[in-house]
């Protein structure tokens, strides 16, 4: 599979924000998502991000994804707006004192709503609930344009900028 570098940025809070979303039109609503299936996963990853080329859970072998996908340090929570899948994170607790957003992202008909926003305050909730030293998360040049502007009013600050080698989609 071909590689290419990507600017990467590295960003963390040590302490809650207090980040409030707007007010968002509609009804949204939270779910927290249990026994998902790798072929699930998939769909919902692909929706989210192919126009991101978000491409590591593709190329990974099913039972490395399933591995993560039943680890109870690992959650997974959709949102869903007037009862339609709008987006979805992912929280992984797996490294001690951390809480990594390891996936957090929209389906392309919500962007521009707020929706984002308020994707991010839920995740940011639920991450300090177990009180960590750190939430953090990463986001590449390819990442919606705003993502880097949304996570430093959410409160994270910049730690570290690398360039990547990203494996390209087939």
């Amino acid at each position: 599979m071909r590689a290419v570098p990507v600017h990467t940025t590295y960003m963390d809070m040590r302490e809650p924000s207090g980040f409030e979303s707007p007010h968002i039109e509609g009804k949204p609503e939270m779910r927290k998502r249990t026994k998902v299936k790798p072929e699930e996963h998939l769909m919902l990853y692909e929706a989210v991000g192919k126009d991101y080329q978000w491409v590591d859970r593709s190329i990974m072998p099913e039972e490395e994804l399933r591995a993560i996908l039943e680890d109870d340090l690992v959650e997974l929570h959709t949102l869903h707006v007037d009862g339609k899948l709008a987006g979805y994170f992912e929280l992984d607790r797996r490294n001690e004192g951390d809480v990594e957003i390891s996936y957090l992202g929209l389906l392309p008909t919500y962007i521009g709503k707020g929706l984002g926003q308020l994707l991010l305050e839920n995740a940011l909730e639920l991450a300090w609930s177990s009180k960590p030293e750190r939430v953090w998360l990463h986001t590449c040049e390819w990442d919606h344009k705003g993502a880097i502007l949304m996570y430093l009013k959410a409160g994270f600050r910049i730690y570290d900028r690398k360039i990547v080698m990203q494996p390209l989609p087939e």
